[in-house]
This record gives C-alpha cells, sequence and structure tokens, in this order.
C-alpha cells in the first residue's frame, strides 16, 4: 500500500472521479470533505456554474463563509470532515462544487449537484399552459395540473360545478415554496 504523506483526503477513490449527488429541491444538504493531515494548509469550497461559463464562485475559505447567500455555510464536523451546509436547495444551486487544499498545485474532489425541481403547471385540456382562463357562469370550472415529471401530464385536476361570479379570482397549485403555478379565472356572464 503506497504511504500518503501531507494533507489527503480520506476518500481516495472520489479524487479525479466526480460525484453525482442528485437532491430535491427545498431540502437542506451537507457536501463532505474529510481532509486527513491537514496541517497548515486551508480547505476551501467553490462552485463551478454549469451554464457554459466556467467561472467560479468563491464560497468559503477555511471556517469562513465568503457568499452573500444566507443559505450556504461552513459547518466543521470533527475530526476532519470540511462540509458544506446548503440550505433548502433550489435549482439554480446545481452545479459542480468543489472542496479543495490550499496545496501546490491544489488538490481537489469534485460533487456534481443535481437538483429535482418539477416545474409545475395549470393547463388546459391540450394540455398547453394556461395564464387566465374563461367560463360562463354555471358551467364547471375545470383545471388540470401538469408537472415535468409525469409521462402522461395532468396528476391533479380541480372540479367545480355550477360556478357564479364569486368564483372568479387566482387558483394556485404549488408543491413547494419555490414551485407553483397560478391562473386568473374569469367569470361571465352567460350569451342569454
Amino acid at each position: 500500500m503506497k504511504s500518503i504523506y501531507g494533507p489527503h483526503f480520506e476518500d481516495v477513490q472520489r479524487v479525479g472521479q466526480p460525484t453525482n449527488l442528485t437532491v430535491q429541491a427545498g431540502s437542506s444538504i451537507h457536501l463532505n470533505c474529510r481532509i486527513s493531515l491537514l496541517q497548515d494548509k486551508t480547505v476551501s469550497w467553490v462552485r463551478r456554474n454549469v451554464q457554459g461559463e466556467n467561472a467560479l464562485d468563491l464560497l468559503t475559505v477555511g471556517l469562513h463563509t465568503y457568499t452573500g447567500d444566507k443559505r450556504y455555510k461552513m459547518e466543521f464536523q470533527y475530526p476532519h470532515n470540511w462540509r458544506l451546509k446548503i440550505i433548502n436547495v433550489k435549482k439554480d444551486d446545481e452545479a459542480t462544487y468543489e472542496c479543495q487544499i490550499s496545496t501546490h498545485p491544489p488538490r481537489v474532489i469534485q460533487i456534481n449537484l443535481h437538483v429535482n425541481a418539477p416545474k409545475v403547471m395549470i393547463v388546459d385540456e391540450f394540455g398547453d399552459p394556461l395564464q387566465e382562463k374563461y367560463y360562463e357562469i354555471d358551467s364547471t370550472l375545470q383545471l388540470s395540473v401538469k408537472t415535468e415529471l409525469m409521462d402522461d401530464g395532468a396528476n391533479s385536476t380541480l372540479f367545480i360545478a355550477k360556478i357564479n361570479k364569486s368564483d372568479s379570482g387566482n387558483y394556485s397549485c404549488s408543491i413547494n415554496e419555490y414551485q407553483n403555478y397560478t391562473i386568473m379565472v374569469h367569470i361571465l356572464n352567460g350569451l342569454n
């Protein structure tokens, strides 16, 4: 077995092989980075944006957080886990995260974070998204919900029979505080 001197990642199999992690939007997670023999070196977390630009966002250095986003926190777990906590994960958090040791050259492990955030829509009978819908008094209001995760589309439908003017207004469907959809329903007098 090869001897390792100086700072090194405990999860040797992760070095050079990015780890893929998929989480639900709205959850809170820890990205672990276990390092032995850190000595006088520093640990940093950076985010490499996925959207084609190869920009790095500095998140933490040592125990200090450098991003203005309060959802990101360094939580050192004794004896040597320099873990990054992300609270209320959003779709925008999807990126490659790097834990770096300040050696020359830096030693790095990568975590590809994927965020499962189904888009929710209120759709018409053809599956097209709605912003507004018009109904006549005494007709039946029918609104269907479609999410990206459902192959057949709608997985929930609202029916209100014999609607009247007081049923006019905003109708919303939400999965959580980050995935919601609202339409305006107008109730019109009949043609009679």
